[in-house]
């Protein structure tokens, strides 16, 4: 009579999701970029970019980011990274982009003339890239004499964000954003989906005058609800 509840309290833990937590935090920011400016200005957002194997991440950050482009930015305009660059496709403007991109990677300064070029062809000021880091699923197996064997699966996706004023070439703000998750084998990992809008609604939240809420900490729940149900 008692295994049932038993068992079903196993099957509650082994259906528990790992909590993403949010290591999402500004690096920097020029003092000549505000609210203000960034509305007057407007924010274009540019394709995710990613070295192999990080597909499953790259694909939906950029569409999570697009899907909140606009809250970010409230009443300034923004165009999405299809949008961009379609616009950069109509201007001839392609090569101008992928130079911008290809000399940032090479020398992490920004080419001021390519810049311009395509801040001229998209008709916004400020331009948002972001680049995926790390996006690594790592288990690890441990043995305890009081535990036994432990296994603990750790998540960690990490993107290097700019915002670049594409009229001086200057970067006016650095976001470093994380998403992470830490859990032992009675836990699950979430789909990529999960991490990447973390990561957006994150990285969007630290905009400066950002309508997009910063993701909010699943919640666990406690020990003594599980130990109630044990003994149900």
């Amino acid at each position: 009579m008692r295994r049932a509840p038993l068992f079903a309290l196993v099957v509650v833990i082994a259906g528990c999701a790992a909590s993403i937590q949010d290591r999402t935090k500004t690096q920097y920011v020029n003092p000549a970029f505000g609210s203000v400016t960034l509305q007057a200005g407007g924010l274009a957002l540019f394709p995710v970019t990613a070295g192999q194997g990080q597909e499953g991440y790259r694909r939906p950050l950029g569409d999570f980011l697009n899907d909140s482009l606009q809250v970010a930015v409230p009443g300034g305009s923004v165009l999405s990274w299809h949008a961009t660059m379609d616009s950069l496709n109509q201007h001839g403007k392609v090569d101008a982009y992928e130079g911008l991109v290809a000399a940032y990677a090479q020398t992490s300064i920004v080419h001021r003339e390519k810049a311009k070029e395509i801040g001229e062809a998209i008709g916004v000021r400020y331009a948002l890239f972001c680049s995926l880091q790390r996006a690594a699923e790592v288990s690890n197996t441990s043995y305890s004499i009081w535990t036994g064997w432990n296994t603990t699966n750790t998540v960690d996706v990490i993107a290097h964000c700019l915002v670049v004023d594409l009229q001086t070439g200057d970067v006016m703000q650095e976001i470093m954003g994380q998403a992470m998750s830490v859990g032992g084998s009675s836990y699950y990992n979430s789909p990529y989906e999960a991490y990447a809008q973390v990561l957006a609604q994150s990285v969007l939240s630290q905009l400066p005058g950002s309508a997009v809420s910063p993701p909010q900490p699943a919640k666990r729940k406690s020990s003594k609800k599980l130990s109630e149900r044990s003994r149900e």
